[in-house]
């Protein structure tokens, strides 16, 4: 964005939800108000219900094999092909839920090459890439009774996620083999994991680390007077 153009079409009026850079190092930009923004050079280009995309709220975004994903609020998923050059329509589909109004699309992780991990308020989706358009291939709901997922973190074979107060570990995906814990001391924002393969879970409290699957203690970054514990929740 190196002109006065591009300022002056490069105004969100919504507040920003996610960034990526795709294979040609263009910039994207979700918003929550104002749907995407595609920066070029020059100039800025806007994705929105003119554009085909479903909703001009978008909560989360990700860059799976040649597609843009882009998650909404009512369980839809807009999507838009990375091989149409500045032709950006974007198209939709709807996730198989009972409630898709209580079905906010808070997060994706891509699993493998054709697996594609969807956090939901409804718990997880998978989707499987297959032949056509992604509105064509496989999708399935599983683990719904876990609650609200707002955030995914992947490492091998092991899916970390979080909802308000639950820590949700599931090991070998494919096999649904599922645990977890439960703080009723702390509201959890976010999880990573650092380069010592611990679990960082970040909360309205501070930064606290996770020692333990099999105890679920963690203790806070820089106080570690100020301990919790957490007891198992969802195992199966």
């Amino acid at each position: 964005m190196n002109n006065e153009l591009s300022r002056q079409q490069f105004n969100p009026a919504g507040f920003t939800t996610h960034s990526l850079i795709d294979r040609e190092g263009n910039y994207w930009l979700a918003t929550y108000n104002s749907g995407l923004f595609l920066c070029l050079n020059p100039g800025v280009k806007v994705i929105g219900l003119h554009s085909g995309l479903a909703d001009e709220k978008v909560v989360s975004m990700h860059k799976f094999g040649d597609y843009i994903f882009a998650g909404h609020p009512l369980g839809r998923i807009s999507y838009i092909s990375l091989n149409r050059g500045h032709n950006n329509k974007a198209d939709s589909f709807n996730l198989p839920v009972q409630r898709p109004e209580f079905n906010v699309i808070s997060d994706f992780e891509q699993l493998s090459k054709n697996e594609l991990l969807v956090a939901t308020n409804n718990g997880f989706a998978l989707i499987k890439k297959g032949p056509g358009a992604p509105s064509a291939w496989q999708k399935t709901f599983f683990l719904s009774d876990v609650g609200s997922i707002k955030d995914l973190f992947v490492s091998a074979d092991t899916v970390f996620a979080i909802s308000t107060r639950n820590l949700i570990v599931m090991s070998e995906y494919g096999n649904k083999r599922l645990s977890g814990f439960f703080y009723d001391s702390l509201r959890i924002t976010a999880v990573e994991k650092n380069r010592e393969g611990q679990v960082l879970l970040g909360t309205m409290n501070g930064l606290y680390i996770n020692h333990s699957r099999s105890e679920g203690s963690i203790h806070r970054v820089f106080a570690d007077s100020i301990k919790a514990s957490g007891k198992y929740c969802c195992k199966k």
